[in-house]
């Protein structure tokens, strides 16, 4: 059997992607101060929207190095940590527990929760 590497060695041809709305675009590309602090944080912003937190626990030996770009190497295994949709007393929402929640409710959370952005 012949095995190809991707896309089936050129057979596979996909189309290209759609342009993304004009706002998004413009912070990925954009030159602006707005658009550099977006992509320098752009983990966070993915994080911030995100349903479960990551459980891993992330191998930072192989970042010890200056000048070389940031590698995400996981020690052991990827997993995603589903909490409960049931608050605990005394606890803020956080992850799917903001989803169920009035959306400016949850807006104003999701902005206590990362003031910098």
């Amino acid at each position: 059997p012949r095995f190809g590497t991707c896309c089936d060695r050129g057979k596979v041809r996909l189309p290209p992607l759609a342009d993304p709305p004009k706002e998004p675009r413009q912070l990925y590309l954009g030159q602006r101060s707005q658009g550099s602090e977006f992509r320098n944080k752009i983990s966070q912003y993915n994080a911030v929207l995100a349903f479960t937190p990551p459980g891993v626990n992330v191998d930072e030996q192989i970042n010890q190095h200056t000048g070389v770009p940031y590698v995400f190497r996981i020690h052991g295994s990827l997993c995603h940590r589903a909490g409960t949709l049931l608050l605990p007393p005394g606890q803020r929402p956080a992850y799917a527990q903001l989803y169920t929640h009035d959306p400016q409710a949850v807006l104003d959370r999701r902005m206590a929760r990362n003031g910098n952005l």
